[in-house]
């Protein structure tokens, strides 16, 4: 199997999953693996592509002049993580074109359901969808916890103060109190639980 991802947590994170997978202790980041062994990376100075059963590789460190042209593979599953940044053309693709050789599947992965610039995940690189996972359906199989939304007044938020780049509103949100109305919801209803906060500020 070859992972193809774009950054660090996305290489070590598939990398320590295949090795569990396989029943191998985890592997430091200063200790490569050995060349030939199970599991291997190419990232930077890693350069462990002889691996036997899973190759984990950033996609920029593959795509460099020399790096496609070399032997790799061959490979039975190509997998491309977050795949939304593929296009035609990309360096994604130039990897994928080059290693399939006589057909491995290649299986593209992403959660967002559309590009940022509006392109379709369709056509030539996207032909078709093998399985959807819903936020109804996470949350029903406890992936996901069940949204408790809680509403956060602004008495003194204006947007008519803002007519232009994000930079005003997040100035405008500022002078309204915003960071520390949020700040005071969370200690309110979730003190005791990890936070993950999205924001223009």
């Amino acid at each position: 199997c070859l992972w193809l991802a774009h950054r660090d947590e996305l290489i070590s994170q598939p990398e320590a999953a295949a090795r569990a997978f396989l029943g191998l202790p985890p592997c430091a980041d200063d200790e490569p693996a050995p060349d030939g062994g199970a599991v291997g990376v190419i990232q930077g100075p890693r350069d462990e592509r002889r691996a036997t059963h899973t190759l984990v590789a950033s996609v920029q460190t593959l795509a460099r002049p020399g790096r496609l042209e070399r032997d790799h593979g061959p490979f039975a599953l190509i997998v491309v993580d977050e795949a939304h940044h593929a296009r035609a053309g990309s360096v994604y693709e130039r990897a994928v074109a080059r290693l399939a050789g006589a057909g491995p599947v290649v299986l593209r992965l992403t959660a967002p359901a559309e590009r940022g610039d509006g392109l379709p995940l369709s056509g030539d690189l996207f032909r078709g969808c093998a399985y959807r996972l819903t936020v109804a359906r996470a949350i029903e199989h406890g992936a996901m916890c069940r949204v408790e939304a809680r509403r956060v007044v602004l008495p003194d938020l204006c947007l008519d103060r803002v007519d232009g780049p994000l930079n005003e509103l997040e100035t405008e949100l500022l002078r309204a109190g915003a960071a520390e109305a949020v700040a005071d919801v969370v200690a309110e209803h979730a003190r005791d639980r990890h936070t993950l906060a999205f924001a223009c500020l």
